[in-house]
């Protein structure tokens, strides 16, 4: 059986979130998981307040990459277009009232999603499909090689880490290569390694050298148990460096 991460947010979609990213002239990354409340299942109303819950805005998070990372040569454009051509959305169980079979196509809206491909950034246009089940509860249909409100790629920010401990070239021309800012490269780092220690725990963490845990992560052999479980753990997705919108509530999920 295939397993779904739902991620459930109150009040705010994934392109509201992105655009008010934009107006933030400062974010930290670098903060720990500890301050995530204890998931709790959907009830219909918020779990950190009395009142009746405004209708919810989800983001599943479909598992998509069942194989090891190095495997894939495919550009994330062309990722998305094959998984949304095989994607079956009245075959979908609604996270909020568990009906299944209950959700139609609702609407769609753009993202941009940049990657690394010939040796160049390339930045594509996404069309994500939100679904709406009977109970008027909306989802929006996100594959695990994007990062909820990065305008990143997964595939870019991992090139861009292994790059580095590699050290194949000097900072400076990295994110020349790359065209990205040192501080964006910094931010990256500092992410990676929180994430990197939440994942192992501190004194593993300690021992394993970020480029022995990135190509731990790259020859897995099914990257999306991977994916899966670390949203299952903290209530975010890797490399996901913004915080979800509370009150939400995330539970594993299979169709």
């Amino acid at each position: 059986m295939r397993h779904v991460s739902l991620l459930t947010i109150p009040c705010h979609s994934d392109i509201v979130f992105m655009e008010q990213k934009k107006r933030k002239n400062s974010t930290s990354y670098s903060r720990s998981f500890s301050h995530i409340p204890v998931c709790l299942p959907y009830t219909g109303s918020c779990p950190t307040c009395e009142a009746p819950a405004p209708p919810t805005y989800t983001m599943i998070r479909e598992n998509s990459l069942f194989c090891k990372l190095i495997r894939i040569k495919s550009s994330s454009k062309a990722l998305f277009d094959s998984f949304m051509k095989g994607f079956r959305p009245e075959l979908q169980t609604c996270p909020c009232c568990g009906a299944r079979g209950s959700c139609s196509i609702h609407a769609y809206y753009g993202r941009s999603l940049v990657d690394f491909i010939g040796g160049v950034p390339v930045r594509h246009s996404l069309c994500i499909m939100r679904l709406v089940c009977t109970c008027a509860h909306t989802h929006a249909i996100l594959p695990d090689f994007i990062i909820p409100y990065s305008g990143y790629g997964l595939f870019f920010l991992l090139r861009v880490l292994a790059e580095y401990f590699l050290r194949l070239s000097t900072v400076e021309r990295l994110c020349e290569r790359f065209s990205i800012t040192l501080s964006q490269l910094r931010r990256w780092l500092d992410l990676f390694r929180v994430q990197k220690e939440e994942w192992l725990g501190a004194l593993s963490s300690i021992e394993a050298s970020g480029i022995s845990f990135l190509k731990a992560l790259l020859t897995q052999a099914v990257y999306s148990d991977f994916a899966s479980a670390f949203v299952r753990r903290f209530a975010k997705s890797f490399l996901q460096s913004h915080q979800n919108p509370a009150p939400y509530c995330q539970q594993v999920f299979g169709p």
